[in-house]
């Protein structure tokens, strides 16, 4: 007998098939190995590599947060993978405090934290009970990224502990930035990290899940997404331009499904309040960060 769609789910143009073990499978594998096949190519290849290789390793990390929110996990299953990704993250942590880290044990600690981001995406979604909340909910969740990020407390640990904000990320090693030797014989410095919040991780898994469940176009929404973030991710590489994940993730998400949402005046006032309180909430931000730094 053919099972039922969920009470909360809708159909929709956006009805995409479930993950398949076999996707899963190559999703949960293909990430480590690239990761590891990057650490080892970074410090030979030029800098002209990093067009394809930082595309390339976005697209492997956003395949994994889209076969975890496709394979549509809730309850017991939903909360045992969160436990399971959680410890596994924090088990490969230990060696880096300890000063031996291994390229597989970085490549575990990456696709742990990918999916547990993911994983908590989806519950976090199942929470959304009307799909127009997407949208006031994108923008406020993209004005405090803002604020965070260029002002806010990631900014500043970016400039003061980089090597923390590394290890709460998804990383890459960007080819052609190796620095030259400190002295003659010397090994050269390793080449500079691209990191992908884990937040930046959670965000995307948000918003495909939920338009997953409502029936939007979330599979156009995917390369939405991979797109913008192929943008923020070469931004900063090559312009040296700190942008903020969110309103970029946001924006691929809802822009392929804007005639999907219907405001009645009532929740255009509301979303005006939204954000109105954003705003607010941006300033609490920086005023917080100016007394905590």
């Amino acid at each position: 007998m053919a099972q039922e769609p969920r009470p909360e789910e809708e159909r929709g143009p956006g009805q995409v098939p479930p993950t398949s073990s076999a996707e899963l499978l190559a999703a949960l594998l293909v990430p480590p190995a690239l990761s590891i096949a990057l650490r080892l190519a970074a410090p030979h290849l030029g800098f002209a590599a990093a067009f394809v290789t930082i595309p390339l390793a976005l697209l492997t990390i956003l395949w994994v947060i889209w076969a975890v929110v496709r394979a549509r996990m809730h309850g017991l299953g939903l909360a045992a993978v969160l436990l399971v990704t959680a410890f596994a993250w924090l088990a490969a942590l230990l060696p880096v405090w300890t000063g031996h880290t291994a390229l597989g044990v970085a490549a575990v600690r990456n696709l742990a934290l990918t999916v547990f981001g993911a994983a908590l995406g989806v519950a976090l979604a199942s929470a959304v009970r009307d799909r127009n909340l997407l949208v006031p909910a994108g923008i406020f969740a993209a004005a405090i990224d803002v604020a965070v990020v260029f002002w806010g407390p990631t900014g500043r640990a970016v400039e003061k502990v980089p090597q923390v904000v590394t290890q709460l990320s998804v990383h890459t090693h960007i080819p052609g930035t190796a620095a030259p030797p400190l002295a003659p014989g010397a090994p050269p410095l390793p080449p500079e990290i691209l990191n992908i919040g884990f937040l930046d991780v959670l965000m995307a898994a948000f918003m495909l899940a939920a338009l997953l469940r409502f029936g939007m176009r979330s599979q156009r929404a995917f390369w939405h997404i991979c797109f913008w973030w192929c943008v923020v991710a070469l931004g900063a590489v090559v312009m040296a331009w700190p942008l903020p994940g969110w309103p970029f993730i946001v924006l691929g998400a809802l822009v392929p499904n804007r005639d999907q949402f219907r405001f009645s005046r009532g929740e255009k006032v509301a979303m005006g309040a939204a954000v109105g309180f954003a705003l607010v909430a941006v300033w609490a931000v920086l005023w917080a960060t100016k007394r905590m730094w």
